[in-house]
């Protein structure tokens, strides 16, 4: 409702019917989806919308795929959907999941200052910010798990050793220097896999995006020759 006395009606031609509108057939080429608009309960428009993914959203989506993220598109807009999303999509695999928001969310996020409750959303500058925010807050996340797991077994370890040293009465035979020693082996495992962990300097630029774009490129076209030596083969 527009200015209290404007009635405003926008979705595709079967939410439409709901009200009792009928829009012209349509004539839409395959690749194209159409939206359709009522104001105060007439057919006023009717729009013929193509949507094409960027390469570099395809390409954080597929980063953050491999780092274990999910990725999620919260839209007002009622063309935008899972089926869309697949049939536009050039590179990659990574699913998307696509959260649709209504009239009550939209006025909610204009009237709230700062959210009321945790989502995940983190607010950046930037889509590769965003990115790169929640890729090490993931390996961070690994790297306290793997740090617990690590720690855990050489407790236990230890407490082993301890056990049979005094079971054989060998503690005599154990210096301060065999515990360091114990411990540095720790550390060096959760040291390495931290290093491991640890982003290239050039893993959250545009450029090295580029780069990861060109070969899935060569690698999309490697696949279709394949595909159509194949089929000539036949």
């Amino acid at each position: 409702i527009i200015d209290n006395k404007h009635v405003l009606i926008v979705g595709e031609h079967a939410f439409l019917q709901r009200y009792g509108l009928s829009f012209p057939a349509d004539e839409k080429a395959s690749d194209r989806s159409t939206l359709c608009v009522s104001l105060n309960g007439k057919v006023t428009a009717k729009l013929s919308v193509k949507y094409q993914p960027e390469p570099v959203f395809e390409m954080l989506v597929e980063r953050m795929y491999s780092e274990g993220i999910s990725c999620a598109i919260a839209t007002y807009d009622p063309l935008i959907n899972s089926t869309m999303i697949t049939a536009s999509r050039t590179l990659g695999n990574a699913p998307i999941s696509v959260i649709h928001k209504n009239a009550e969310d939209y006025y909610k996020d204009s009237d709230d200052e700062y959210r009321g409750e945790p989502d995940g959303i983190v607010a950046c500058s930037s889509r590769l910010k965003l990115v790169e925010v929640e890729i090490w807050l993931k390996r961070l996340a690994s790297v306290i798990k793997m740090s617990s797991i690590t720690i855990g077994i050489f407790l236990g370890l230890g407490v082993v050793a301890l056990a049979l040293l005094i079971g054989f009465n060998l503690c005599g035979c154990v210096s301060s220097f065999h515990v360091l020693g114990f411990i540095a082996i720790e550390l060096l495992i959760i040291s390495v896999y931290m290093l491991l962990r640890y982003p290239s300097k050039n893993y959250f630029t545009i450029d090295q995006l580029y780069m990861e774009l060109e070969r899935e490129s060569q690698k999309a076209d490697k696949k279709e020759k394949t595909k159509k030596d194949k089929e000539n083969k036949k």
